[in-house]
């Protein structure tokens, strides 16, 4: 057997990558040169998942005489009569053959691997055209089983392609997942921390959202805190402010807020009360907060005074 050249060293490679059981120069015995009715070899006799398949490098000289000599032009036709000889073969026994031209060889890369998933896929009675130049001939299916070849060694059938993800903890085989139980429950552990995370997430969301809701009550008490005491009071609302604290208000005995949290909602006592306030204070919210803060240490919002009053 012959060293192979650049081009052929370049498919040996591309088949290694791909874990693909190759012979070189294989020889069938039913596949004969033309001229001389000897034994024709084929360039890479390929095992696809216990099928065979060919294929086949043409270099320039299968297109054109290297010159115009007599014994270059026969050996191009000898080369041409040869390569139709390997099309029909293929084509009688349903094998698939890849015909790569010279011109495509820095596409061989994506190619091969075309030709090899096409044979994966049972595609049949078809000769699909991979470039301009390269063209499959694909047979009837089932195609010819690789182990059946003459003086070929016990060839097994191809191993499925086993490729690990090592950050999910699982295989992938022939574009299948296979989950390993460690890798199984490190996806559903992490799943559950996921789902933890997004619960932190939204309490302290929620917890944003109040606090922002406060922020803005407290701005808003401010603001007409301010409002208050910039503009000025008319002589008759002096009058009425002055009349409401020389009364004697009732003194509220009970409890202000649900619970002991200062943001606690009012009770409907307090909420009782403070209408009776705006009726003493004659709706002066202001006045109302500062009577209950003065008086019972309650700091409630001009806001909350006002939701009771209105």
């Amino acid at each position: 057997m012959d060293q192979p050249s650049s081009s052929e060293s370049e498919i040996i490679d591309i088949l290694n990558r791909h874990n693909i059981f190759f012979e070189r120069e294989k020889i069938f015995s039913g596949l004969k040169g033309v001229t001389n009715n000897s034994s024709l070899p084929v360039d890479f006799a390929i095992n696809i998942n216990g099928f065979l398949a060919i294929i086949e490098y043409n270099g320039a000289q299968h297109y054109r005489p290297i010159n115009n000599t007599p014994s270059a032009i026969a050996a191009w036709r000898r080369l041409t009569k040869n390569g139709s000889a390997r099309i029909k073969f293929a084509t009688q026994n349903n094998i698939p053959l890849l015909v790569i031209h010279y011109k495509d060889r820095k596409a061989m890369k994506h190619l091969i691997p075309k030709f090899i998933e096409d044979i994966k896929f049972n595609i049949h009675d078809t000769k699909p055209r991979y470039t301009k130049n390269t063209k499959a001939y694909f047979a009837a299916f089932p195609y010819y089983n690789f182990d059946k070849t003459d003086d070929s060694p016990e060839a097994p059938v191809n191993p499925l392609k086993m490729e690990k993800i090592e950050e999910l903890g699982c295989f992938n085989i022939d574009h299948a997942i296979l989950w390993t139980q460690e890798g199984l429950e490190t996806m559903m552990a992490r799943e559950e921390n996921y789902k933890s995370e997004i619960e932190q997430y939204k309490s302290v969301t929620s917890e944003l959202v109040m606090h922002i809701h406060e922020l803005e009550e407290q701005v808003e008490q401010q603001s007409e805190l301010i409002q208050s005491l910039t503009e000025p009071v008319s002589e008759s609302k002096k009058d009425s402010k002055s009349q409401a604290v020389n009364q004697n208000l009732p003194d509220f005995i009970g409890r202000f807020r649900l619970n002991d949290s200062p943001r606690s909602r009012l009770t409907d006592d307090a909420k009782t009360f403070i209408r009776l306030l705006s009726s003493q204070y004659s709706n002066d919210l202001f006045e109302i907060h500062r009577f209950l803060k003065i008086n019972y240490d309650e700091n409630i919002s001009v806001p909350t005074i006002k939701k009771c009053v209105s």
